[in-house]
Order: structure tokens, then C-alpha cells, then sequence
């Protein structure tokens, strides 16, 4: 038992700071992800990993100039597969297939991006 006049221990000064440097570098890491920085499996300037369209086999979609930016994630889903990637930078092309495990059918993507800036996504088998 403690007497009421004695002094009580008290955490130190480097455990303060050690706790402050851990907040700050929370704060920090989000900060950076939020303003455009990238994370692995995020899209630039968001904090979430959902896509903003899903295409079905033999769907395809065409965006005009600005409407689908660079970084924003599209899925294709055919055959019970699922692939999901990225618009590529303006005059790129980004094809990515997943084969059929067992039958006929796979999953593949392809997203054109224009120098323009108009995105076109084809969802095919």
C-alpha cells in the first residue's frame, strides 16, 4: 500500500515520445495514401479498394476524356472469375486474363486509354 505523502512512479519522458512518434507516423502514412500518395492495393487519393464498374463477359464500355482518370479501378467478371486493374496513364494499353481453371472460359480484361484521355474497357472470355 502506498502512503498518501509519498511520491508515485510516473512514465517517463522517452515513453511519452515514443508514443507521440507512433501517432504521428499513423497520421502521417494516412495523410500521404489521402493527398495522392500510393499504398499497395489502393487507388491514389482514396481509401478504398472498391472499383467503380464491374463488367460481365462480352460487356464492354467506352468513357469520354476525364470521366474514367488514371489510378480508377474497373473489374470484369466472366465465368465465376473475377479481374480487376487500374486505368494505365493516356496512351497505354493494359490487357490482364485470368485462364479457365477447368473448361472454357477465363476472365479478360483490356482498358485503352487514349492520348486523348477517353478509356476504353472490354470484358471478354
Amino acid at each position: 500500500m502506498d502512503a498518501a505523502g509519498r511520491r508515485h512512479r510516473t512514465e517517463g519522458l522517452s515513453s511519452w515520445l515514443a508514443i507521440a512518434a507512433i501517432v504521428l507516423a499513423a497520421l502521417a502514412f494516412d495523410a500521404w495514401v489521402t493527398l495522392g500518395g500510393r499504398s499497395p492495393g489502393r487507388v491514389a487519393g482514396s481509401l478504398s479498394e472498391t472499383e467503380r464498374l464491374t463488367l460481365e463477359g462480352g460487356q464492354h464500355r467506352t468513357f469520354a476524356p476525364g470521366r474514367a482518370p488514371e489510378g480508377t479501378v474497373f473489374a470484369c467478371v466472366n465465368a465465376g472469375l473475377r479481374v480487376a486493374a487500374r486505368v494505365p496513364p493516356p496512351g497505354h494499353t493494359l490487357h490482364l486474363s485470368i485462364p479457365p481453371p477447368a473448361g472454357r472460359f477465363g476472365a479478360t480484361l483490356a482498358i485503352a486509354t487514349r492520348p486523348d484521355g477517353s478509356v476504353r474497357i472490354a470484358c471478354t472470355s
